[in-house]
């Protein structure tokens, strides 16, 4: 009898503090016309940097979550798609970017991981359209984490990291 009353008293002290992460997401859009590009990146961070990553997005910020609409059965309705343009040297280029869930069952497998996208256009011309994030994630796998487009090139800058290097704290 000693030994259960140990084993639970020892459950109650080791469940209560028991925590899991959080990881917080957004998509960014940047059109820097002082250096001529136009970029999106997926940004995210644990934890308290995520809530601060969140509390301070700007209008050219956002969490995909936000973007999508979801049933009360926990299915998503509705891709809300978010289009900026950016004027460069050379013209304009149109970026959208959207929410990408994983599952549109939100209770179904990998339902609660979501992804965006992002395409970047100019005079009709897809330049780049991609994917960012992950629906399943192991360590090696390799995340597009940004991509830009120089002002007169047609090539983007794709930046990328392994699952483990964007998910490390």
């Amino acid at each position: 009898m000693r030994l259960s009353v140990f084993s639970f008293l020892s459950l109650l002290l080791f469940s209560a503090n028991a925590e899991s992460d959080q990881f917080y997401e957004l998509i960014r859009y940047e059109c820097n016309q002082q250096h001529n590009t136009v970029s999106v990146e997926y940004v995210g961070a644990y934890n308290e940097d995520g809530e601060s990553l969140i509390a301070n997005k700007t209008e050219n910020d956002w969490n995909p979550w936000d973007l999508i609409v979801v049933s009360k059965n926990s299915h998503v309705t509705k891709i809300n798609a978010i289009h900026r343009t950016c004027k460069l040297t050379d013209g304009m280029y149109r970026v959208s970017i959207r929410p990408s869930p994983c599952n549109t069952n939100l209770m179904g497998m990998d339902g609660g991981m979501m992804m965006a996208g992002a395409t970047i256009s100019k005079q009709k011309s897809v330049l780049v359209s991609g994917s960012f994030g992950a629906c399943q994630i192991h360590d090696e796998e390799v995340l597009t984490t940004k991509i830009t487009i120089l002002s007169g090139n047609k090539t983007p800058i794709v930046e990328k990291k392994t699952a483990q290097e964007y998910f490390s704290f």
